[in-house]
């Protein structure tokens, strides 16, 4: 699969990319908002999206900048703003792996979420694709599979 992981810290990226990529996915990492801005607006196309929450605004137009609760919520504002416009799939794709993923679940639960927000927070959620760091690599993987199951391995 063709995966792009948003995550700003290094570490953290390194060891993600070299777990996926032992599993065999091409990893395109971006670690600001203005890279995968750029990613996006270069029409490459992704199997998969996996999103930090936590990392700076910068590079986000003020407006979207104003949701994303001081960077908490960056990687969320993302998806919904910068990604879903451009790959309508992408909620079907997105799995949200962050140690903030229960700061999401809270903003969702408070009446500053929209309609649509909600729907589309109960779409990853539905797969499982919210997924907290602690749970770790080995739940990010079995979400990468059993999406693949799902959707039929011939389409990968």
């Amino acid at each position: 699969m063709n995966i792009l992981l948003f995550e700003d810290r290094t570490n953290s990226a390194r060891i993600g990319e070299k777990i996926l990529e032992s599993e065999g996915h091409y990893v395109k990492h971006c670690r600001t908002c203005g890279d995968i801005i750029d990613a996006m607006d270069a029409g490459e196309k992704y199997d998969r999206y996996i999103l930090d929450l936590n990392v700076s605004a910068l590079g986000l137009k003020d407006t979207e900048a104003q949701k994303t609760e001081g960077g908490l919520l960056t990687g969320w504002v993302i998806l919904i703003h910068r990604i879903y416009p451009k790959d309508e799939n992408a909620l079907e794709k997105a799995i949200i792996f962050s140690d903030y993923a229960n700061d999401l679940r809270d903003y969702i639960d408070y009446p500053r979420a929209n309609k649509n927000e909600k729907e589309y927070f109960a779409l990853l959620d539905k797969r499982g694709a919210i997924i907290h760091k602690s749970e770790g690599y080995g739940k990010l993987l079995e979400v990468l599979a059993s999406d693949i199951i799902k959707k039929g391995i011939e389409s990968y």
